[in-house]
């Protein structure tokens, strides 16, 4: 009997999101994840990071420009593996085209006559459904931190920003290489790029080890509580539900309900949890008030009739339990100033250094600032919210640890600088309507 109706299995095992090695070519045997699917034409669009031989992309162009049209021996090596740097590509002169998706209206830039279709970093390649495999895929820890900026941040990782990990003391840490892989112990001492270990091992018990960052992994188990330090998750709490390879958490989040996968490096324990409210009546969490005439502060959580609210004395971190009828009003403080212990102007979210008193060493973007005071948010600090409150003398601006001399001599204003962008007729270069082409693309 002739079938009259086929179902391909691979293709329904397939989906969005899905982590899958492709199987020939220069990419054979890496990791791609899967951002579409074509099931009429049985193809996958996937993103994978792009192996590119920019010298030979450069003496490629400039074999163009001069017009010698010899083609190119074929090397015999795979280019190393990493994100695209669209400023890298632009300084060595060759030559990049902005596309635009016709479907999706996303656009892309396009390198070696259509070889490449890449953004933010990546490369994203249409393959056949048959190109690709998602039996037994185990990415490795490695292999996932070049996708761990995915789903919002990738520029940063073009950039070329390292994972930044987050070990404090107290930590239960593990192992991941080495003669000792899979040893646990407890974080003792923090210093620069160098952990201290007490390991949690019979014979060894009472000395310290010391370990590099890249060679430790945080050890957390199911039912643990936690807090999301850094990522696009940054601040979310909630227990975990699933250990993955050791180095990957699944997170049921406290507010949200909702599954969250983030680093075990990114995380650190948190006993308190989050209320799941973060509204009531006109005033939100986060949010900068007026008590009365002498006191303010941030609402750091909300509760079913009131708040939990930080007030602003910087000597000590005093939370106070208020009802809505006792807040005054909001405080807004989007054009506020102040002055840090150099005399640097500083203004919401420039980042500060506290140099004195009971928070001396925390640092973080400036939230909230009134009458000198100003409200850092450290993401390290797990207490109210991650919020320190300080005197603007007390501290310093990150960016700038010198007297703002140069400043007096305009007025009170700095001289302009020009960046980035280049001005017509003043030596810069302009992009933009000009310096840019928006074309079609297709598959390759």
């Amino acid at each position: 009997m002739t079938d009259v109706l086929t179902v391909d299995v691979k293709s329904m095992e397939l989906g969005k999101e899905t982590w899958v090695r492709v199987k020939s070519g220069i990419y054979k045997g890496y990791l791609a994840k899967i951002v579409d699917i074509d099931n009429m034409r049985q193809r996958v669009t996937v993103k994978l990071v792009p192996r590119l031989d920019l010298q030979a992309m450069k003496k490629k162009m400039e074999r163009f420009v001069s017009g010698n049209r010899e083609k190119r021996k074929a090397v015999s090596f795979a280019p190393p593996a990493r994100l695209f740097n669209l400023r890298e590509i632009k300084d060595m002169g060759i030559m990049v085209e902005r596309k635009r998706d016709p479907v999706t209206g996303e656009v892309f830039e396009s390198v070696d006559n259509l070889m490449f279709k890449l953004k933010d970093g990546y490369l994203y390649k249409i393959l056949s459904l048959k190109s690709v495999t998602s039996q037994n895929i185990k990415p490795s820890f490695d292999e996932l931190q070049q996708f761990q900026s995915d789903g919002g941040a990738e520029s940063e990782m073009a950039a070329g920003v390292a994972k930044k990990r987050h070990f404090m003391k107290g930590d239960v840490v593990v192992v991941r290489s080495g003669d000792l892989k899979n040893l646990k112990g407890c974080v003792e001492k923090v210093d620069d790029e160098n952990i201290h270990v007490k390991p949690k091992m019979q014979g060894i018990d009472g000395t310290l080890l010391v370990f590099k960052q890249n060679e430790l992994c945080k050890f957390f188990e199911t039912g643990d509580h936690v807090k999301v330090l850094s990522g696009r998750h940054e601040g979310t709490s909630g227990m975990i539900v699933k250990v993955e390879n050791n180095n990957v958490l699944v997170i049921i989040a406290d507010r949200s309900r909702e599954d969250i996968r983030v680093f075990a490096d990114n995380v650190v324990e948190c006993k308190e949890e989050a209320s799941g409210l973060t509204k009531l009546g006109e005033y939100e969490l986060h949010d900068f008030v007026q008590l009365d005439r002498n006191n303010f502060g941030v609402i750091t959580g909300v509760e079913n009739d009131g708040f939990q609210i930080l007030k602003g004395i910087p000597e000590r971190s005093e939370v106070v339990s208020v009802k809505v009828r006792d807040i005054s009003k909001k405080i807004y403080d989007r054009n506020c100033k102040a002055e840090d212990q150099y005399r640097n102007s500083v203004g919401l979210r420039d980042v500060m250094k506290i140099l004195e008193g009971p928070f001396k060493g925390k640092q973080g973007p400036v939230e909230h600032m009134n009458r000198g005071i100003v409200f850092i948010r450290d993401t390290h600090c797990l207490d109210n919210g991650g919020f320190v409150c300080a005197k603007a003398r007390s501290c310093v601006a990150v960016a700038g640890t010198q007297p703002a001399d140069t400043a007096s001599a305009f007025g009170g204003f700095r001289p302009p600088q020009h960046g980035g962008r280049g001005i017509p007729g003043r030596g810069g270069r302009v992009e933009g309507a000009e310096g840019e082409r928006i074309l079609w693309w297709e598959e390759v």
